[in-house]
C-alpha cells in the first residue's frame, strides 16, 4: 500500500490541485500541531509558490515530476535555501540557509514540496525530543508520552496525519527509535547511500538522512528518490540507484532470511519488547520467511564504541558554534575567554566545561 502513489494519482488525474493540497495540509498543521508541537515552522510562502508552479506545468500538459505537489516535512537540521534552520537551538536562531541539502533537492526534483521544519532534540542529541528550545514533542498516540528522538518531530508529523512523509536524521537510532514510538515506518539508510551535504553534522561517521512514512512502500519510494552519488559529499556511494520499491514483495516473505542476534533477546530487553519481537517473528514465519538466531558477541562493545566516536566527532563538528566564528554571541562578554565561558553557561546540549574552552584557545 502506498499513500504517496494514491496522492500522485489524484493529482495527475486533476481531481486535486497541488496548491489545493498544500493549503489543505497547512490548515491541518495549524489545527493539529498545537497539541503535538511537532512542526516548528511551516514554509507557507515557499510551499504555496512551488505548488502554484507545479499546477501551471500540469495545466499545460507538460512533463511534470512524478510526485508533484506532495508535501513533506524536513527536520530542522537540514538546509533549505531561504528558510530558517536552527537545529532546535538558541545558538542558530535567525540563521537562514543559503543553499538546499542534496537529499531535499533530490526530493524536490521528484515534485515533493517541503512544507516546514520539524522539531527535534537540540543539535540531534537526545532520544525523547524533550530537549528543544521550542519545547518537547508529544506522542500523537498519547500526548503525555514522548515521541522519541532526536527526530521525534519528523515521526510525529507523519503519525498524526499532518503530512504523508518526512525526513529525519539518524546517528545512533534517531530515526528508528521515534518511528517505533510513534507507530510509523522509519529507515536509516546504509552509510553513504544518501548524501549528507546540507545536514548539520553531529557525528559525521554515523549520521544519515532517512525517511518516515506510514507504509514500507512509501519509505522505499523516498529512499530511491534521495539516493545517489553527490560530488559535495566525499562519503556518498558512486553506484547505480536501485529501484527499491519495485523489489518489494508485498504478498509474501518467502525466501527471505531474518537474522536475530541472541544477545538482543535476553533479559536485558524488557519482557514486553521481547514479546512484541517474538510475535512479529512468528508473523514473518507465517509469511514464508526463515528466522535464524545467531550469536553476535561484539554487540556488548557497540554502545561503548558509539560513545567514543559520537562525542569526539560532535565536539569537533560543534566547535564552530563558539560565538566568534559562527552562531549566537553573548553581547555582554568582555573578552574571548568570557565569550566562551558565557556560551558554556548558556548551554549547548552538551554542557561543555570551561576547561574544554580554554583548551581550544591554546
Amino acid at each position: 500500500m502506498s499513500v504517496l502513489k494514491t496522492i500522485q494519482q489524484l493529482i495527475h488525474s486533476k481531481r486535486i490541485g497541488c496548491e489545493e493540497l498544500v493549503r489543505f495540509v497547512l490548515n491541518g498543521i495549524q489545527s493539529k500541531n498545537p497539541s503535538v508541537n511537532a512542526f516548528i515552522e511551516p514554509f507557507e510562502g515557499s510551499a504555496i509558490a512551488i505548488a502554484k508552479l507545479q499546477d501551471d506545468v500540469l495545466s499545460r500538459g507538460d512533463d511534470s515530476p512524478v510526485f508533484s505537489g506532495i508535501p513533506i516535512g524536513i527536520k530542522d537540521n537540514m538546509c533549505m535555501e531561504g528558510e530558517l534552520v536552527t537545529c532546535a537551538s538558541k545558538m542558530l536562531q535567525g540563521y537562514r540557509s543559503p543553499y538546499t541539502a542534496t537529499a531535499v533537492s533530490k526530493l524536490m526534483a521528484k515534485g515533493f514540496v517541503p512544507i516546514g521544519r520539524t522539531n527535534m532534540d537540540e543539535f540531534a542529541m537526545g532520544s525523547s525530543n524533550e530537549h528543544s528550545v521550542y519545547g518537547a514533542v508529544s506522542n500523537p498516540w498519547a500526548l503525555d508520552a514522548v515521541s522519541g528522538g532526536s527526530s521525534g518531530g519528523s515521526a510525529a508529523v507523519v503519525s498524526s496525519g499532518m503530512v504523508p512523509a518526512s525526513l529525519g536524521s539518524d546517528t545512533g537510532g534517531s530515526i528508528r527509535q521515534p518511528a517505533s514510538f510513534c507507530g510509523v515506518v522509519g529507515l536509516k539508510p546504509t552509510y553513504g547511500r544518501v548524501s549528507r551535504y546540507g545536514l548539520v553534522a553531529f557525528a559525521s561517521s554515523l549520521d544519515q538522512i532517512g525517511p518516515f512514512a506510514q507504509y514500507v512502500e512509501d519509505v522505499a519510494i523516498l529512499l530511491e528518490a534521495m539516493s545517489g552519488f553527490d560530488g559535495h559529499d566525499s562519503t556518498s556511494e558512486n553506484r547505480p540507484v536501485e529501484s527499491f520499491s519495485n523489489q518489494l514483495n508485498l504478498e509474501s516473505l518467502k525466501g527471505q532470511r531474518i537474522g536475530v542476534p541472541n544477545q538482543l533477546m535476553t533479559e536485558m530487553i524488557s519482557s514486553d519488547v521481547r514479546s512484541a519481537i517474538s510475535n512479529t517473528l512468528n508473523q514473518m514465519e507465517a509469511q514464508g520467511a526463515h528466522v535464524e538466531f545467531f550469536d553476535f558477541p561484539i554487540v556488548d562493545e557497540s554502545l561503548a564504541t558509539y560513545y567514543i566516536i559520537a562525542p569526539a566527532e560532535a565536539s569537533s563538528n560543534l566547535s564552530r558554534f563558539d560565538g566568534v566564528r559562527y552562531g549566537y554571541r553573548n553581547q555582554t562578554a568582555q573578552s574571548l575567554k568570557d565569550i566562551f565561558k558565557r556560551l558554556g553557561r548558556m548551554g549547548l546540549e552538551m554542557k561543555l566545561s570551561d576547561a574544554f574552552f580554554l583548551a581550544r584557545m591554546c
